[in-house]
């Protein structure tokens, strides 16, 4: 009798061991699936902010390239300026000599 309370006690302890097991890994499971939902949120983000990065870039390679064309229609501008600044002093050099 005494052999047969220690087998019963035995296989109590083993389905409370069991039962533990079982407990700790479904944990592990819900564990891991929030952490691979949180990673593919993350990698999700990653892509989004990259997306974003790249419209930056391009962005501010546009604007640069219109500040470049902005600065060469400025310096032809300014070069037409000086040449018909000349061409009125070169006339008013001629007018004044019609005028003495």
């Amino acid at each position: 009798q005494a052999l047969e309370h220690a087998c019963v006690q035995l296989r109590r302890a083993s389905q409370v061991e069991l039962s533990t097991r079982e407990k700790a890994e479904r944990t592990q499971e819900v564990e891991l699936g929030r952490l691979t939902s949180s990673l593919k949120e993350a990698e999700l983000r990653e892509r989004r902010v990259r997306a974003d990065l790249e419209q930056l870039q391009a962005t501010i390679r546009r604007l640069q390239t219109e500040k470049d064309v902005e600065k060469v229609a400025a310096g032809k501008l300014e070069k037409e300026r000086d040449g018909l600044s000349t061409q009125v002093r070169s006339l008013r050099s001629e007018f004044g000599e019609f005028q003495a």
